[in-house]
């Protein structure tokens, strides 16, 4: 295992330890088009997250909730725009990651965790990315979080 990768699984497993962490999580993607439940998950990750790294959740279809490396996009209304067939102007906050290597096998997994190492699409910086699967199952899934760190 590499030193990046154990770096970005300590800091995951840290922040998941808390109950009180991974309740909020859970509660916000059964209820993400609660304008409350928005605000306290994107301050939540985001005072979580490290300098040199990034987090992302997204619900079980890929679609981007919170990336905190987008800081000023994330917003409700950014977040609704996605789901408004008629869309209203806005910047959405990332484009689907269904396709992004570790949130794949985080989903189909038996463990429910991927990773990967890889340049970032956004910033073409190199990352390693750890996701974990949020539900106990492929059929149980509510979504994934993942967290990056640079490589």
């Amino acid at each position: 295992m590499s030193v990046s990768l154990q770096v970005v699984q300590h800091f995951a497993d840290k922040y998941l330890a808390s109950d009180a962490s991974m309740s909020q999580i859970q509660n916000f993607l059964l209820a993400p088009n609660v304008t409350g439940n928005y605000a306290t998950i994107f301050t939540d990750l985001s005072n979580a997250c490290p300098a040199n790294g990034k987090i992302l959740l997204c619900l079980d279809d890929g679609t981007v909730i919170v990336d905190t490396s987008k800081t000023t996009y994330n917003i409700f209304q950014n977040y609704l725009n996605k789901f408004n067939p008629n869309g209203t102007s806005g910047y959405a906050i990332n484009e689907n990651h269904a396709s992004r290597p570790e949130i794949q096998l985080a989903t189909l997994s038996t463990s429910g965790v991927g990773w990967s190492s890889r340049f970032s699409s956004s910033d073409g910086i190199l990352y390693t990315y750890y996701a974990i699967r949020l539900g106990t199952s492929v059929n149980n899934n509510l979504g994934t979080i993942r967290f990056a760190m640079k490589a």
